[in-house]
């Protein structure tokens, strides 16, 4: 599958799920990991797919044999996988994508090469998606120095970048719905 841009793929998986109770990437949606499902939406771009966590984490998706890009931060935030995504980026742009996206489609994907204008191009569905969306790696100064300041709002960074927006609210179903809860899981999965 070809585009105008060439891009590398990270997945975040590094945060605590501390609102699910346990390591909601590995919770089961129709038979498969959230991780998986996420996986599964962007493998077929034939793109290099890359994982982000903590180095702690990796044993738990060794399994599923991809690269890595470890976030060395002290604390567990976005921001710090974001940044970790554009290093471990082997091209000029990086599709970062959260771990615990089980409704993502392909189609938003190519909805975003399609209208990407060569700067950071970022999701928009009933506000921003910045954990689905390509970046410019040639913002990482400018993210090392807005993290520099102590400031960890991603949506507050994303906001200060030269960036674009395409507009995803067109569409009936959200699938940009992260699952933070055991209740969230819960009312995604038919009765």
């Amino acid at each position: 599958m070809q585009t105008k841009i060439d891009y590398d793929i990270a997945i975040l998986c590094g945060g605590l799920s501390s609102r699910f109770k346990k390591d909601k990437t590995l919770a089961q949606v129709n038979e498969k990991s959230m991780i998986q499902c996420t996986i599964d939406s962007v493998q077929p771009l034939q793109k290099r797919i890359f994982l982000v966590c903590k180095e702690t984490h990796h044993d738990k998706y060794k399994d599923l044999n991809l690269d890595f890009s470890f976030d060395t931060e002290r604390d567990f935030a976005s921001i710090y996988g974001l940044k970790a995504a554009l290093e471990g980026s082997t091209k000029q742009h990086v599709l970062v994508l959260a771990a615990d996206l089980p409704l993502f489609e392909l189609e938003v994907v190519l909805h975003l090469l399609k209208n990407h204008t060569g700067k950071s191009t970022i999701a928009y569905y009933d506000g921003l998606q910045p954990l689905s969306s390509i970046y410019d790696i040639d913002i990482l100064e400018q993210l090392n120095e807005y993290i520099s300041h102590g400031t960890l709002a991603i949506q507050k960074f994303v906001k200060s970048i030269d960036h674009s927006l395409v507009h995803f609210d067109h569409l009936k179903n959200n699938p940009f719905q992260n699952i933070n809860t055991q209740q969230d899981l819960s009312n995604l999965i038919p009765k």
